[in-house]
């Protein structure tokens, strides 16, 4: 479990180094997401299967953000959409996983 949690902060300090505003606000939004997920774990509501699928969909979101930033083409309109939209489904998973009555 140790592991697992110092996973999701590596993934936190991993969406720290962004450089825009736009950027800073999904990594923001990151960051979130991983302390949300911690604070789950530490309290008993979110389990250790949760942990980790919770831990391997932040991961997924994190590194297509980062795909779709050195691409070439910058990080286009679409591809925010689709982050915040992706990060909007992972919030949704977090509160699940924390309120499913454990």
């Amino acid at each position: 479990m140790k592991l697992l949690t110092a996973t999701l902060l590596a993934a936190a300090a991993l969406t720290a180094s962004s450089v825009t505003a736009d950027a800073a606000t999904l990594a923001g939004r990151q960051r979130n997401q991983v302390n949300r997920t911690c604070a789950g774990i530490t309290s008993g509501q979110i389990n250790r299967d949760e942990a980790r699928s919770l831990a391997n969909g932040q991961r997924n979101i994190h590194k297509r953000i980062v795909r779709d930033r050195i691409d070439g083409r910058g990080f286009t309109a679409r591809e925010r959409a689709h982050a915040g939209r992706a990060l909007d489904r992972q919030s949704r998973r977090i509160a699940a996983a924390r309120h499913n009555g454990r």
